[in-house]
């Protein structure tokens, strides 16, 4: 049998599932041929953090605490429409965002932030276009 390092291999199929795994995400792929496979995508879920009362140093020090990524947004504030600075922190692992968020909770405040409820199979689904039943390619090494 032939071994062949780093060649592209091109999967299609129905997204069965999508489920959190260490570093990011397991996707359960169903090929034409009924072949189940399963496949992982790098995958960090986020949220934010907005309001008068956030300031710079206080999101930086618990991003480092909490060992989040962040990094300045901006979102749409919910009852006026008008566009406001965020701060987006990028969880290290799914299985990490309910504590973080809780962490964010206490420390700046319920009404401080946008998009902790989302569940990251959620995100992962809106960030790919991958949804449970959707049919995918995809390219595979």
């Amino acid at each position: 049998m032939k071994r062949f390092i780093n060649v592209p291999l091109l999967l299609r199929g129905w997204v069965l599932d999508l489920l959190p795994a260490r570093d990011g995400m397991e996707v359960w792929l169903r090929t034409p041929a009924g072949d189940t496979v399963t496949l992982f995508a790098p995958f960090r879920p986020s949220f934010a953090v907005a309001g008068r009362s956030v300031r710079e140093a206080a999101v930086r020090t618990a991003a480092v605490r909490w060992g989040c990524d962040v990094r300045k947004s901006e979102g749409i504030e919910f009852f006026s429409g008008k566009t406001v600075p965020a701060w987006t922190f990028a969880v290290p692992t799914p299985f990490l965002l309910r504590a973080t968020v809780r962490k964010a909770e206490r420390a700046f405040g319920g009404e401080a932030l946008a998009n902790a409820d989302i569940a990251p199979v959620e995100q992962f689904a809106y960030a790919t276009g991958l949804f449970p039943f959707s049919f995918a390619e995809t390219e595979c090494m």
